[in-house]
């Protein structure tokens, strides 16, 4: 069992601001021209990013072997998340359209617990429940 730190509850916190920050560019970024080339600028910025991220890594501790297939098909699920993201937002608000797709996290749990077979703690099932909350009141407001 992983225990809650300090320094992976900052990395989220983190997480949670810059995705949010990308939502919200991407949106502007939509409106100010072509979703599509908004979603392809946003992605080619993302592979340069990771690209000198694995290089530096790579200096740092060496590659060990790589599952091809899985990244290619974890490529695939980013894409396609954003790319559904962009498209509905040009048919709902930004807003639930990030809630909505923010919800990525319960979907992320249900996974792990059918092919990693990680267990659902209660703590968990209580951040699903107020996450579905959240959304269903951001879709009232």
């Amino acid at each position: 069992r992983t225990e809650l730190g300090r320094s992976g509850l900052l990395l989220a916190a983190a997480a949670a601001i810059t995705l949010g920050g990308w939502y919200v560019m991407v949106d502007i970024a939509s409106r100010a021209g072509d979703p599509i080339w908004a979603l392809a600028a946003s992605r080619t910025a993302s592979a340069l990013a990771a690209t000198v991220a694995a290089v530096l890594l790579a200096r740092r501790r060496g590659f060990g072997p790589l599952p091809v297939r899985l990244i290619g098909v974890a490529g695939v699920f980013d894409v396609g998340g954003n790319a559904f993201f962009v498209a509905s937002r040009g048919f709902i608000p930004v807003a639930l359209a990030a809630a909505l797709s923010g919800l990525y996290p319960i979907v992320t749990v249900l996974i792990a617990r059918i092919v990693l077979g990680e267990r659902v703690s209660r703590a968990a099932m209580v951040g699903i429940g107020l996450a579905l909350l959240g959304v269903i009141l951001i879709s009232f407001g």
